[in-house]
């Protein structure tokens, strides 16, 4: 301020407010000199930012300008960008002539630029697309559907149903001795014989010198084998015999490698089995004296093995 001005009671200088400062009072230590400026600020977007103003400029609210991109920015916006009309599937490439990312398709390797092992064939081309190799011996198979087990596969495992019904309806139509197992039978295991879904038989590995009956050829060794417990409530003939195992007890068998019969009732009695032709049959005897009970009412229980 000059030299003078304001050094009395009275002021002889002269101020002037411009570009929105506003000069008030006269210079006196009672009314001093107040300089005001008004301030405005407002938005603006420019397409690519939206500026927004916030604050009143105070120490506690300062003035401050916030910046974010406009509601239609696009990536197009940015400098080294030129993607002016993007279409779908296309992809950001570098063009080093314009020094900018434009859109383009996305690159397609060339053939034989795929490299895999012998489990993969084909290069990939339209002419010989990639493909998986069935490997047939380790059960593994190829169809249109994608890749599975093949039959053999498919009949190495177990198959789970919730019921026969569905068993019935299941596709691919069963292989022989395909395995299947039903949730309305859990832990039982039946095979497919050719015609029909049934339970393979006791596999004890049984060792048998010969067969107590034949019906169909001696017993194999290894051959699967059938124990079966059979009750026996009937009347011995005049000679005191009597079945423990007739035609209906040993249809579809083979033969029967042994019997044992345990004797019940109220009189003490021996059951002599034997072979008869195409059943088992028994001599019963009291103990008492020895002699045969003919016309005799017996019950028994007959444990046989089977093949």
């Amino acid at each position: 301020m000059p030299s003078g001005c304001c050094g009395g009671n009275t002021c002889s200088c002269q101020m002037i407010g411009q570009g929105g400062i506003v000069i008030e009072g006269s210079g006196l230590p009672s009314d001093p000199f107040i300089i005001d400026a008004a301030t405005y600020h407002t938005d603006s977007n420019n397409g690519q930012f939206l500026t927004t103003a916030v604050g009143v400029g105070s120490a506690a609210d300062p003035y401050a300008i916030e910046v974010d991109y406009a509601p239609q920015a696009r990536l197009d916006d940015i400098p080294n960008v030129d993607t002016p009309s993007p279409q779908n599937g296309q992809v950001l490439t570098w063009d080093t002539p314009t020094n900018t990312w434009k859109a383009s398709p996305p690159a397609v390797a060339p053939v034989g630029a795929i490299s895999h092992d012998t489990s993969l064939l084909g290069d990939g081309s339209a002419a010989t697309p990639l493909g998986v190799v069935a490997h047939q011996a380790r059960y593994l198979g190829v169809s249109a559907s994608g890749v599975g087990l093949n039959d053999n596969g498919m009949a190495s495992v177990v198959h789970h149903f919730a019921n026969d019904a569905a068993r019935f309806a299941s596709l691919p139509f069963p292989t022989l001795n395909m395995l299947s197992m039903l949730e309305t039978g859990p832990g039982i295991v039946e095979f497919w014989d050719g015609l029909k879904w049934t339970r393979p038989p006791n596999q004890t590995g049984w060792v048998a010198s010969e067969a107590l009956l034949e019906l169909s050829g001696p017993y194999t060794q290894g051959l699967p084998i059938t124990m079966g417990v059979y009750q026996v409530d009937t009347t011995t003939d005049a000679e005191g015999n009597f079945d423990v195992l007739d035609l209906a007890d040993l249809a579809g068998r083979s033969g029967v490698l042994s019997v044992m019969v345990q004797e019940t009732g109220d009189v003490a009695w021996k059951a002599m089995v034997f072979d008869n032709v195409d059943r088992i049959s028994a001599t019963a005897y009291r103990l008492t004296d020895g002699t045969t009970m003919a016309g005799t009412p017996v019950t028994a229980t007959a444990n046989a093995v089977m093949y």
